[in-house]
């Protein structure tokens, strides 16, 4: 015997699929990058650094104040890229 789905079921089932609201979409943290240069030793290339946090604002400013903090090598600031989880403030090559 086949029973056809009341209306109020596909609601549920259909709210179910949506996020309840913007903040489920936003992400938990954050992920700003740098990458230095010593100036006086180009073969090594540029080195990599990142910069976790779970505010935007405050990961994006400390990632700015280290590229400011080594004013004896050439400092290029990137993307801040979002992350799935809540990383703790720290920054690390």
């Amino acid at each position: 015997m086949f029973m056809k789905p009341s209306g109020g079921l596909v609601v549920v089932a259909l709210a179910a699929l949506v996020p309840n609201s913007p903040a489920d979409a936003s992400p938990k943290g954050w992920d700003c990058q740098y990458s230095i240069t010593d100036p006086l030793d180009r073969r090594r290339g540029r080195v990599d650094y990142s910069c976790y946090g779970t505010s935007l604002p405050e990961t994006r400013e400390r990632m700015k104040a280290r590229c400011r903090s080594l004013d004896t090598y050439d400092c290029l600031a990137g993307a801040c890229l979002p992350l799935q989880f809540a990383p703790r403030k720290f920054c690390e090559r």
